[in-house]
């Protein structure tokens, strides 16, 4: 089963409802290519950030990918160079949060800085959702961002974004989940990195 969905006035909503229906024993896993912790899916809600880590203390198992190519870091006027500088803020974030006294986001949230093409696979932009062994996943172009919270008619909005993504289940939803558990593996091998932001 494949459905467009169109805009993040789309996707971000959609995003927020299986978020709601995450229990104990469910999972989440996201990869990002621009991820900014800050973001909110709904305008009335909780941050990814605090969803996140709401979810983790709840025993989701949640667990984070971000784009964090050292290279690019090392120069300002490096392309890219603000996307990694917030992917690191974003994960530092994550992994510092506390929830009950706890910080549940700590040895979820990974930088992966694998050597490749500045942008190479990093630029997948997915989240995959687990409720009870059944697995939904979405893949797309909307980054977690606040850009691409923008819908039609495009206006009103200093950037007008167009974008899309596709929510998907069955066979193509277990695809996303295994290439997230790839990337994971190989990025968990990665020595850690200090980031000077």
């Amino acid at each position: 089963e494949v459905t467009p969905l169109i805009d993040g006035s789309r996707y971000f909503p959609e995003i927020a409802r299986h978020v709601a229906r995450l229990r104990p024993g469910d999972a989440w896993y996201l990869t990002g290519w621009v991820f900014d912790h800050t973001v909110r899916p709904t305008p009335a809600g909780r941050t990814f950030g605090e969803l996140l880590a709401t979810a983790a203390a709840r025993g989701v198992d949640v667990r984070v990918i971000l784009w964090a190519s050292r290279i690019v870091l090392s120069s300002t006027s490096a392309p890219f160079h603000g996307i990694v500088r917030l992917n690191v803020q974003s994960a530092e974030a994550l992994r510092g949060a506390t929830v009950g006294g706890t910080h549940p986001l700590a040895g979820r949230v990974l930088l992966d800085y694998s050597p490749g093409h500045l942008a190479s696979s990093h630029h997948q932009k997915t989240q995959v959702f687990v409720h009870g062994g059944v697995v939904t996943a979405f893949a797309g172009g909307i980054d977690v961002e606040s850009l691409r919270l923008d819908g039609p008619p495009h206006a009103g909005v200093p950037t007008p974004w167009h974008d899309a993504a596709v929510r998907v289940r069955g066979s193509a939803g277990r695809a996303v989940l295994e290439n997230f558990t790839t990337r994971w593996t190989e990025a968990a091998t990665l020595t850690p990195a200090t980031y000077d932001i």
